[in-house]
């Protein structure tokens, strides 16, 4: 019975480790190409910010995100049900 429950516990550690030694040789493998821009168009970014209740640092945090991007990406704040001035910031 102990042998049963000593397998149990070797396999349940066994699987994580596993999974995680998986993750890692696939990280090691050479991906794809960072995309390259058609003809003269720059490439587009996205930048998606979470807030709630977060007047207090909100407007540092936006000023400074703004000041790395370029004129085509964007930056989108997602401030919903706040208790406080976050969503007019």
């Amino acid at each position: 019975m102990t042998a049963v429950v000593l397998t149990f516990l070797c396999v349940l550690l066994l699987v994580p480790a596993m999974v995680f030694f998986v993750e890692v040789i696939a990280a090691m493998l050479p991906g794809d190409a960072p995309p390259t821009p058609v003809g003269n168009e720059p490439l587009r970014l996205a930048v998606l910010i979470p807030a709630h209740d977060e007047e207090t640092t909100i407007a540092r945090t936006l000023r400074s995100v703004a000041a790395q991007l370029s004129r085509t990406d964007r930056l989108l704040v997602v401030a919903d049900n706040c208790s406080d001035q976050t969503e007019q910031i």
